[in-house]
């Protein structure tokens, strides 16, 4: 029975991907995959519980993939609540990989004008990357953060000897770097002239997490832990409100409520060769709403012994108000289309269109929706980060992905299918845009 099981789901995850190349894809099969998700209510809503334990162990580990917890410590899952681990003591240390966490922080600006009037003073973007690199032998492994801003980031390394985590009873964790501090549903941070303060996350939305779809790459994370894949993507908070005390630079100490937070991750050990990713939790007239989605030219099995490459995406639209998560990915059997400004096909990876552009159009369609997505950022304001990037040594951190902040409008239009009725339209705001494609 395991054998079968096994055997079944290696052979769809080699499908699905071939299948988008067929001149037709086989509607029946999209139909079963993608309306068994949603008419079962297997993946669509945010109740489910955060994490499925039972047992312990690595099964658990397992089903708790997306999210919360770091893969750098694996042995954290069979350990009691309470005990603190250190990076060095891991196996980790002989290895190529990377994890990084991604905190996204906008709030409003108020600026006084005199005495008793306020003026809006447009918004802000504080983006927060804390993570490790095991560079197998390259001779740097150390442990980041990133800090970002519209226009700006700064790199700050640390020794792993100064990472610590630390198993909560409540299956959380937190994450420490030096004196910084991170989890789901907080932010701690002391750098010297850079940043210091704190942010909570409350009224958040976390990421649901079903045994089919124990992160947002579904059932594709369950061959992730067998061969893993290049890069893996998680989701950690859909949507949050923010609130702290933050010092940035020189600048006095800023009281912030009310502003919007999102939480996501990655690890694997190489970013794509070519990706394009959006996301936004600010959309006007939907609050609570969020939207994600990242297309990617996938080596399968990986790079160094590609058997194919083909074009997977995933991500979510979640309507906030009506508290309905709708998913789209590859391993859902959904397809994604490349639109031109004239709204012909054929503007993706490998079109001078897309090259070092500041806009993207996406078409999504799996059986039951049609997700139509624009995108508008500015390169001239993009901050730029650093990236894990193999050389002849191992692996490396390089500063060369562009990150469009701050002036990022996405419209979203989701239409249904069977009756040409849109179920969402709105335009996010305050979003992150990425168009990496040479």
């Amino acid at each position: 029975m395991l054998r079968s099981a096994v055997a079944t789901v290696v052979l769809a995850a080699l499908f699905l991907p071939l299948a988008h190349k067929l001149p037709y894809y086989p509607r029946p099969l999209e139909w079963l995959i993608a309306s068994a998700y949603d008419k079962y209510d297997l993946a669509p809503s945010v109740h489910w519980p955060r994490l499925l334990t039972s047992a312990g162990g690595h099964f658990d580990a397992l089903l708790a993939l997306a999210s919360k917890y770091p893969f750098f410590l694996d042995d954290v899952f069979e350990t009691p609540p309470g005990k603190k681990y250190t990076v060095e003591n891991s196996d980790w240390m002989k290895r190529q990989f990377f994890e990084g966490w991604y905190f996204k922080v906008v709030r409003r600006l108020v600026v006084p004008t005199h005495a008793d009037r306020l003026r809006d003073g447009g918004t802000s973007t504080l983006v927060v990357i804390p993570g490790v690199l095991f560079d197998g032998g390259a001779g740097d492994p150390h442990a980041f953060i990133m800090v970002a801003g519209v226009g700006e980031a700064t790199y700050h390394k640390f020794p792993l000897a100064d990472v610590h985590l630390t198993t909560l009873p409540d299956d959380g964790f937190e994450l420490r770097i030096g004196q910084n501090n991170f989890s789901a549903t907080a932010i701690e941070l002391a750098i010297p002239g850079v940043a210091k303060g704190w942010l909570e996350l409350v009224d958040s939305t976390p990421y649901p997490v079903t045994p089919l779809s124990p992160t947002v790459m579904g059932w594709f994370a369950y061959l992730d832990a067998l061969v893993p894949m290049q890069c893996s993507h998680g989701v950690v908070q859909l949507t949050a409100a923010a609130r702290g005390e933050l010092r940035l630079g020189g600048d006095a100490p800023v009281h912030i409520d009310g502003a919007r937070a999102y939480v996501e991750k990655d690890w694997g050990w190489s970013f794509p060769q070519r990706w394009v990713w959006l996301q936004t939790n600010e959309f006007a007239g939907s609050p609570r709403s969020s939207f994600m989605l990242s297309v990617a030219s996938i080596p399968w099995p990986n790079a160094e012994t590609t058997l194919f490459s083909f074009t997977g995406f995933l991500g979510f639209l979640y309507d906030g108000p009506n508290e309905k998560l709708h998913r789209f990915g590859t391993y859902l059997g959904a397809t994604v289309e490349f639109l031109c400004d004239d709204g012909a096909v054929g503007c993706g990876f490998g079109s001078p269109a897309l090259a070092g552009g500041e806009r993207v159009r996406l078409r999504l369609r799996d059986a039951q929706y049609i997700l139509d997505v624009t995108a508008r950022g500015d390169r001239k304001r993009a901050a730029q980060l650093w990236g894990p990037k193999p050389v002849a040594t191992g692996l490396r951190m390089e500063k060369f992905v562009d990150e469009m902040l701050g002036a990022v409008e996405i419209d979203v239009a989701l239409t249904r299918r069977s009756d040409g009725k849109a179920v969402f339209r709105s335009t996010g705001r305050d979003g992150g845009l990425e168009i990496q494609v040479e």
